[in-house]
């Protein structure tokens, strides 16, 4: 019997053996046919606001540059504001000068920053309560001689017509030696554009600059479209008188009327708005 049972007891094992075997092989059989019979997951497509593909053979499309303004303070600017995009429309930077007319003529004069000096004396016109001392410098890629310029200048500031008389001030032509109040600079284009720094002139206009008043030589030479047909003595009249106004304190005003003369501290280079133009701060005296 214990023989018998033995073998019925192996019997039994392998039969459960047997069994688990088959089980386990039919479920691995289930689960690889049902891995065959479902497709593959399709590929995850790229975020919407992710950049576009780029396909192997093309290359995408450059940023767009931003182009320095020809402008100094917009170029000055661009460092500090954002790239617009492609799309945007462009804008423009108000500016308080406009800039020059096509018609503006330039002459191309070459900067040295070097200056003839004046040597001559001339007396102030009148005895008033202020006298201003002042010398005249030439740049030397000028054809102008010094003293040639500062009795033009001297001519202007001592005409009754002008600034002297005028609450009190009047203008006295000294050399270098004697220790000028201000001076006077007729330069070339890029030069007045460094000696009228932080002024925008645009190689275009003149300034008043603390104690320099600096004109522009290719004004000097061809004045502005605004004084065509005028004798361009009187347009340097006109320009001397005008920055000399800023040096004495005065500002700029606009025109009185239509058919006024224009005040000699309006912007008369830039418009007239309606006004004839006037080199003389007195000019009915």
């Amino acid at each position: 019997m214990s023989g018998a049972t033995r073998l019925t007891l192996r019997g039994r094992l392998v039969l459960v053996a047997a069994a688990v075997l088959t089980t386990v092989g039919m479920v691995w059989g289930l689960v690889s046919a049902v891995n065959w019979a479902m497709p593959a997951a399709p590929a995850a497509s790229p975020s919407p606001s992710g950049p576009a593909p780029v396909s192997s053979g093309s290359v995408p499309p450059p940023a767009p540059s931003s182009t320095p303004s020809s402008e100094p303070e917009a170029a000055q600017a661009s460092s500090a504001l954002p790239t617009p995009s492609a799309t945007a429309p462009s804008t423009k930077r108000a500016t308080p000068t406009p800039t020059p007319s096509q018609t503006m003529l330039r002459t191309g004069t070459a900067s040295s920053g070097k200056y003839r000096t004046s040597k001559i004396t001339l007396p102030a016109a009148a005895r008033t309560k202020v006298t201003h001392a002042y010398v005249v410098k030439v740049e030397t890629t000028l054809k102008p001689a010094a003293d040639e310029v500062a009795r033009q200048v001297h001519a202007v500031l001592s005409d009754r017509r002008g600034w002297t008389g005028h609450q009190g001030h009047s203008f006295a032509l000294v050399t270098a030696d004697d220790d000028p109040e201000f001076t006077i600079y007729l330069a070339a284009p890029k030069t007045v554009d460094r000696l009228c720094a932080p002024a925008t002139t645009r190689g275009t206009w003149s300034c008043r600059n603390g104690s320099r008043v600096v004109l522009n030589s290719d004004r000097w030479l061809h004045a502005t479209p605004t004084w065509a047909g005028q004798p361009i003595a009187d347009y340097r009249a006109y320009m001397v008188n005008h920055e000399v106004g800023h040096y004495i304190g005065e500002g700029h005003v606009g025109c009185p009327g239509r058919g006024d003369l224009a005040p000699v501290m309006m912007q008369q280079s830039i418009r007239l708005d309606g006004c004839r133009v006037n080199a003389w701060p007195q000019p009915g005296r």
